[in-house]
């Protein structure tokens, strides 16, 4: 415990790295909800997309991307975050499943890449670098 302390990773980050599956998990499904209780909003078209994207990364990426700097990210977790992500930007236009689009046509409509998971790798990068140098 002693060595960890020196790296600035506290006893929640310690459980956190311990079960960072589930907890990842649990962020997702708290991220959703907390995309549901504000869909009025996010979902409205009087609001122009830029607004509504903005919206999101403040309100509801910042649910998910708490203590993403100690997860540790295996195929299947990146999957889901790509999933959530296109989960998000689907609803946000009102696309329904019987359009067949696909996740490029979805992001090209609202030129876009996937910034989500870039956001959790740069993250936990920043954070090695702090670990390295201190």
């Amino acid at each position: 415990m002693q060595i960890l302390k020196n790296t600035g990773i506290d006893e929640k980050d310690i459980r956190v790295i311990k079960n960072s599956n589930k907890e990842i998990k649990r962020r997702i499904a708290m991220t959703k909800t907390t995309f549901m209780k504000m869909k009025s909003l996010l979902c409205n078209n009087h609001l122009s997309l830029e607004l509504r994207q903005r919206m999101v990364k403040c309100y509801v990426w910042s649910i998910l991307l708490y203590s993403a700097k100690v997860w540790t990210l295996k195929v299947l977790i990146m999957n889901k975050i790509k999933a959530l992500e296109m989960w998000i930007h689907r609803r946000m236009l009102k696309t329904p499943w019987t359009a067949r689009k696909t996740n490029e046509e979805v992001l090209r409509s609202i030129n876009k890449d996937r910034e989500l998971l870039k956001t959790v790798k740069h993250r936990k990068m920043s954070y090695l670098g702090h670990i390295v140098r201190g």
